[in-house]
């Protein structure tokens, strides 16, 4: 198995807080942000604490959810 080039593992860490804050910015508990995703509370905390990478679709599936959220 290759190493990741630093670029993308800069960017899994990226993904990782951003995932961290959009869970703190928006209330979320690991239950609930399993919930709003409809995946599993355990992938939710390896997102969360960076020991597996963000999917960019799981990325770009919170800001839809936070987008429709949010309040007007």
């Amino acid at each position: 198995m290759c190493p990741l080039p630093r670029e993308a593992k800069q960017l899994d860490a990226s993904r990782s807080s951003e995932f961290a804050a959009w869970m703190d910015r928006n209330g979320l508990s690991l239950t609930t942000a399993a919930e709003a995703l409809d995946m599993t509370r355990r992938m939710m905390a390896h997102y969360r604490t960076g020991s597996r990478p963000v999917p960019r679709v799981v990325a770009l599936a919170c800001i839809g959810w936070e987008t429709e959220h949010a309040e007007h």
